[in-house]
């Protein structure tokens, strides 16, 4: 976190600075990802991704989400 503030970018958080990541944390992180943009953009994603918490956040905040069209048998796709 000190390199990107040295380095002049921004650390946004809901948690106390030296926090670990915890695997119950990341959906709150993916709800700050969904407020930060007007819209959300999901290249792909599996049934059980992370990235699908960020676009549920998003729609809750009635964002616009976008994705990429893909073959429904691929498993990032489905």
């Amino acid at each position: 976190m000190e390199k990107i503030v040295d380095a002049g970018g921004l650390v946004l958080s809901e948690f106390p600075l030296k926090m670990k990541p915890q695997m119950w944390s990341f959906p709150q992180r993916n709800r700050l990802i969904a407020g930060l943009g007007q819209c959300l953009f999901l290249p792909e994603a599996g049934e059980e991704s992370g990235s699908l918490i960020t676009v549920e956040a998003g729609v809750k905040m009635k964002r616009a989400v976008y994705g990429t069209p893909a073959s429904m048998f691929c498993v990032n796709s489905q």
